[in-house]
């Protein structure tokens, strides 16, 4: 009797072992778990690969960082453009912790904080970022953006000198001179005032202006591909005159000047200098040409009446 009643529950249990077994994984089953061991090989060997930094991977880092970097200064520009000069500040500063090295960014911090006369920090930014050497147009902006901060501390020799060193880096040229025509006018420099505003004047009537803009805007957009901006800095160097649009129609470029409101103003500043200079016949030159532009221009319109009434004196 022990021996049925110990191999009876025996056979038992092997029978209801052998009727309990697992059935066979379905096919989604078996999907999922090959789906999740190819996916776990594939970080292995990711992870493999990433400690050997091949070259691919770092080009694909590289411009996540660049897109990343280049999403919060555009922000930044944004913000500025609609006055918020704080706001932009704290996008550029969060495009600086992503990409330290990017000069574009820095240069527009510190023109950003320029504006908000945290003149000394935008000084440093400046001169840190003169210091990395960066392309032709960025110094050009460091040079007059200096050249402003200078102005705007009260130290018209300094301001002078940076504007002037920012025309050795193309910047535009009528810009440039503006603001050197208006220092050497504030210190009584009356000669070399007018002829600074002459070249303004020739900046603003020269059709190749626009071109060079474009160049001058290629390079910024091209910063980090330097096979193209190898190009536009070679085409930069050159001395881009008018005979680079001789083949092309400029009758639209001209008809836009002939309407520019800036040069009215040029003119107006040169009036008031040949005036001050006892060039009374230049002076009213200089106004007769605003008010074609602006026909309802008083300050011409005096500017001419007191040039006549000084020339009979």
């Amino acid at each position: 009797m022990f021996f049925l009643s110990f191999t009876t529950p025996a056979k038992q249990t092997r029978r209801r072992s052998r009727q309990s077994k697992a059935p066979a994984p379905t096919r989604l089953q078996a999907f999922y778990t090959w789906f999740l061991a190819a996916v776990w090989t594939g970080l292995m060997a990711f992870g493999v690969i990433s400690m050997t930094e091949p070259a691919w991977l770092q080009e694909l880092a590289r411009l996540g960082i660049d897109s990343e970097c280049r999403n919060y200064k555009n922000f930044g520009d944004a913000a500025l453009r609609d006055g918020k000069p704080n706001l932009a500040a704290a996008q550029y500063l969060r495009a600086l912790e992503i990409k330290p090295e990017a000069v574009n960014v820095r240069v527009n911090l510190a023109a950003t904080y320029l504006r908000m006369k945290r003149l000394d920090e935008g000084v440093r930014l400046l001169n840190e970022a003169l210091a990395s050497d960066p392309h032709i147009q960025l110094k050009s902006a460091i040079y007059y953006n200096l050249g402003e901060a200078y102005e705007a501390k009260g130290d018209a020799a300094q301001a002078l000198r940076h504007f002037q060193r920012a025309l050795d880096f193309h910047i535009r040229r009528d810009k440039g001179c503006w603001k050197i025509g208006r220092l050497y006018l504030a210190a009584g420099r009356l000669d070399q005032a007018r002829e600074a505003f002459e070249q303004v004047l020739e900046a603003q009537l020269d059709p190749a202006l626009t071109y060079r803009e474009m160049l001058l805007r290629g390079v910024g957009e091209y910063e980090t591909r330097p096979e193209h901006l190898a190009v536009l800095e070679n085409a930069l160097a050159q001395d881009i005159g008018p005979e680079i649009l001789a083949p092309y129609d400029t009758t639209l470029i001209r008809l836009l000047q002939e309407n520019n409101p800036e040069i009215a103003e040029t003119h107006n500043q040169l009036g008031a200098i040949c005036g001050r200079l006892k060039q009374y016949d230049k002076a009213v030159e200089h106004f007769e040409a605003s008010l074609r532009i602006r026909p309802n221009n008083e300050t011409a319109a005096r500017g001419i009446a007191q040039a006549r009434k000084l020339a009979v004196q």
